[in-house]
């Protein structure tokens, strides 16, 4: 290693003079190709130059040598956006979202990466729409019966839930079940499940939609696989709620609502279509076969108000072997960012003294990615994230990256 030609580099790079500065690392690098300081200090000249090509080549170089160094990790990071959005402003979206995918993979919580596949997916889903790729399931001939179980005082939320329910459900057996005296959300579902007569249960909130045409088929064809399904997870639960971990391990698929009444979609983790291995869902919806349900139930006692009685179910549905799966080909609308008020806080301490095993990290700052979106366009954007993800997953078992 010659530190006094990696110096005089660096200094040339700190003082704008990047003729110098890369005629001294090119010689470094003709004595020692592989020499990751001199490639580290090449990709931040090529980054300082916005050679984005270049800087792609030799960050691979120096991060495929020590993928745990955290600089090296950071600049593999910020050349693969750079490029990334190179290649999105010459209008070549697919490979834009592929560099942002590579990306993500080695910094899921990259809020910047994050943000700009999001918005190249929104972009292509207002000018051309959906990909070739959506397609629509069909219901089994046969289905099994469905018991849909809410919660609900409220005449505005539940007449839309059950227009969108009756919408998207139409020609299933499905029997719905309004609980209007609720106690809390555990002992009313456990009514619920009393009261039901379904083979499949569903558990969710009476302010959500559903935001695609086969939303029922695809529910049926997770559950064919499935015990306990949801569309908000992790397969590593380290706190009170099922998205705490971060994007590394929590996969969503819901649009929201804003206080004002515009349009979000999200982005949290990415992944395959049927995340399996998942440790807890959001209550937000979960649906799951009957003797699951009858042989769990909810925890009434502990958590008697509207909080962790979701957590606490399905943590313990995985803990009991249960097959418990994120199915991000689901997609919900929720009208409701969330309340982590005191009386959340509260329940979150009996959950975490319920489990005393688990993990107590903080919850993770870069849990949520939300953009503005027009409703239209919400299905045709999950649909390019999909998309890309597929060809990525594709990529990565046959060898090519």
């Amino acid at each position: 290693m010659d530190r006094t030609g990696l110096a005089e580099a660096q200094a040339a790079i700190e003082r704008g003079d990047f003729d110098q500065a890369r005629a001294l690392l090119e010689a470094l690098l003709v004595a020692a190709p592989n020499d990751v300081n001199a490639l580290n200090l090449r990709t931040v000249l090529a980054l300082r130059e916005r050679d984005y090509l270049r800087a792609g080549d030799v960050s691979a170089q120096a991060f495929a040598q020590h993928p745990n160094h955290p600089t090296l990790r950071a600049n593999r990071v910020l050349s693969l956006r750079r490029l990334a959005g190179q290649q999105g402003e010459v209008g070549d979206h697919d490979a834009a979202a592929a560099l942002l995918i590579e990306a993500l993979g080695i910094d899921p919580a990259d809020q910047e990466s994050r943000a700009m596949l999001l918005g190249q997916a929104m972009r292509l889903a207002q000018s051309i729409g959906a990909p070739a790729s959506l397609q629509t399931k069909v219901l089994p001939e046969k289905p099994p019966t469905i018991s849909v179980i809410t919660c609900s005082i409220n005449a505005t939320r539940r007449a839309r839930f059950e227009t969108s329910l009756n919408t998207h459900f139409a020609g299933l057996p499905v029997e719905l079940i309004v609980l209007e005296d609720a106690r809390s959300l555990a002992e009313a579902y456990n009514r619920g499940i009393a009261r039901s007569t379904g083979d499949l249960l569903v558990f969710c909130h009476d302010d959500i939609e559903f935001a695609r045409p086969d939303f029922a088929a695809r529910l049926l064809d997770a559950l064919s696989s499935y015990d306990v399904v949801g569309v908000a997870g992790c397969t590593q639960l380290t706190g009170p709620n099922a998205l705490w971990s971060g994007p590394a391990s929590g996969y969503c698929q819901i649009a929201h609502v804003g206080p004002t009444g515009e349009w979000l979609s999200s982005l949290y983790g990415l992944g395959p279509v049927r995340v399996e291995g998942v440790q807890a869902l959001d209550g937000v919806f979960i649906a799951c076969h009957r003797h699951v349900a009858e042989t769990l139930r909810f925890d009434a006692d502990r958590f008697d108000h509207f909080h962790l009685y979701d957590t606490d179910f399905s943590w313990r549905a995985f803990a009991a072997g249960y097959r418990v799966a994120v199915a991000q080909d689901l997609l919900l609308i929720h009208h409701s960012l969330g309340d982590f008020n005191e009386t959340w806080q509260e329940h979150a301490a009996r959950f975490m003294t319920k489990f005393p095993q688990l993990p107590r990290t903080p919850a993770h700052p870069a849990r949520v990615l939300m953009q503005p979106n027009r409703r239209e366009l919400l299905l045709p954007t999950l649909a390019w994230l999909a998309d890309w993800q597929a060809r990525a997953t594709a990529l990565s078992v046959s060898g090519h990256r």
